[in-house]
């Protein structure tokens, strides 16, 4: 078997053992659901989009703006709970964030990937 046989192999081994366990029953999100904090502060693991972010504006030391957003995002793949591999992500942790400079027309940005699977996010 060819050192690519045995990769493809594998990727199907994993997939198999990813998605063997069947579909996900997310938790329906629904319009009259009233939020009640602290409880509900942070994540709701049993929905399967959840995104937090905040924006607004900065003054640097010179006197000038600066824009900035922050955002992170949580998904709950179509992976079933009692999957008992390390490697089942069973949630994809995503964080963004973008400084702008208007006046000088300058965005600087970055993200952050991380599956929440071995201990990785």
């Amino acid at each position: 078997m060819s050192a690519l046989s045995r990769t493809y192999a594998a990727v199907a081994s994993l997939f198999c053992a990813v998605t063997a366990f069947g579909a996900v029953d997310y938790a329906p999100v629904l319009p009259d659901t009233v939020l009640q904090f602290p409880r509900d502060h942070g994540s709701h693991p049993q929905f399967r989009t959840e995104w937090w972010y905040v924006t607004g504006w900065l003054s640097t030391g010179d006197g000038e703006s600066l824009g900035f957003q922050v955002t992170y995002f949580r998904a709950r793949p179509d992976v079933a709970p009692g999957n008992p591999s390390a490697f089942a992500p069973t949630q994809l942790i995503i964080a963004h964030a973008a400084v702008s400079d208007a006046q000088h027309g300058r965005l600087w940005k970055d993200q952050r990937i991380a599956r929440a699977a071995l201990g990785l996010a």
